[in-house]
């Protein structure tokens, strides 16, 4: 089954690794990855109507939440707990989905007691309605430490490039011109309302609060700083928000804020730590279908890495390159804006990598750009 990372990218979840690179020799990825082989997933659950709640498993409601973008829709999830619900995730704050909620709490949800929002990690989608939820309800936020002091600290919309950011786009070899438009990518920060001044902490391996002790909170890298999922084994679901994507792979960039990161390691050693959990697991992603088939699923998504890392090694054998230029080799395709951001994070978060594995050397060229080129020769 080949898969969709070649499809076009979206700002919150989606990869922008667009293009297929040559066959893996500088990551280690399971016996069946490294075969080539693709187990099917399993699909058990039609998209259901958007704005509606389904029964997915007993004391678990889906809620599928239109968005504006690229990628059209968040999965929510609302979890029993007690005589009350807690809700997964928020979606955007967009006039579509607060009239989504309020049509919510008119209908269905009439008198339910809301007893906790829970917030997978700080992107807009995930948490940019928290504070009304929150207020509406009188109900706690719980979200990691991390993604919500992220979340506070983040620079929110801006209107000018800061010089942080255009000294970074200058060291990437990033045109002048086209690093006007990164600014784009904070944009999406006016789809979050600011966040309640109050919290309650999820830690690795913690009962969720509020519901029976089976569900725990599991912690994923990578993507964002501290990544919440919701492991039930009694009930044999994941709640895996981005970090595990069914047909599409989790955006995992470098950015101006943290120039210096090396966020790819630190997303496939958390998805190798997924296969603890039985394959047989339902997962419920944030994007996509519920499916089942999650081993089948890392060692895709681990493949795939694998052959982009040797494709920008391969690019970086032939000469010198500056991020912008990998970039390029790894997106041959025109983009523009948000799609140009991501595009270059990825390519610095392979980069890095690899820069980390000894594969890749780097030095500031006399404009300031770096460039990286391979330690040594790719045989043919």
């Amino acid at each position: 089954m080949p898969l969709p990372e070649i499809e076009p990218v979206d700002v919150f979840a989606r990869s922008a690794l667009a293009t297929e690179a040559t066959p893996a020799r500088h990551h280690q990825v399971v016996a069946a990855a490294a075969a080539g082989k693709r187990a099917a997933l399993v699909y058990p659950y039609r998209a259901p109507v958007a704005g509606s709640l389904t029964e997915i498993a007993p004391g678990i409601l889906w809620l599928r939440m239109p968005m504006p973008m690229v990628l059209n829709h968040i999965n929510l999830y609302l979890l029993a707990a007690g005589d009350g619900w807690l809700v997964v995730d928020t979606g955007p704050a967009t006039p579509e989905a607060m009239a989504v909620w309020k049509s919510l709490f008119a209908g269905p949800l009439a008198g339910a007691r809301i007893a906790g929002v829970v917030c997978t990690h700080f992107h807009a989608d995930h948490s940019g309605l928290a504070r009304m939820l929150c207020a509406r309800s009188g109900a706690p936020l719980l979200m990691t430490p991390m993604e919500y002091f992220w979340r506070l600290a983040w620079p929110g919309v801006l209107t000018e490039l800061p010089a942080e950011h255009a000294a970074y786009y200058h060291e990437c070899g990033f045109p002048a011109d086209m690093a006007l438009e990164a600014n784009e990518i904070f944009a999406t920060f006016a789809l979050i309302q600011p966040l309640p001044l109050s919290f309650r902490r999820l830690r690795e391996h913690d009962a969720l609060p509020h519901t029976d002790d089976d569900w725990r909170v599991l912690i994923g890298h990578g993507h964002s700083p501290e990544h919440a999922m919701l492991y039930s084994a009694a009930r044999s679901v994941l709640i895996s928000g981005d970090q595990l994507l069914p047909q599409i792979s989790t955006n995992i960039s470098v950015t101006a804020i943290d120039p210096a990161a090396e966020p790819l390691s630190e997303w496939l050693a958390s998805l190798e730590r997924l296969l603890a959990i039985p394959d047989a697991t339902l997962v419920l992603p944030a994007h996509g279908l519920p499916f089942r088939g999650l081993h089948a699923r890392v060692a895709q998504l681990q493949s795939h890495h694998a052959r982009v890392l040797n494709r920008t090694l391969a690019t970086c054998t032939e000469q010198p390159c500056s991020t912008y230029q990998v970039s390029k080799a790894l997106f041959p395709g025109p983009l523009k804006g948000i799609a140009h951001v991501l595009a270059l994070g990825e390519s610095l978060a392979h980069l890095h990598y690899l820069a980390r594995r000894g594969d890749v050397a780097s030095a500031l060229d006399e404009s300031g750009v770096r460039r990286f080129r391979a330690r040594r020769e790719q045989p043919a």
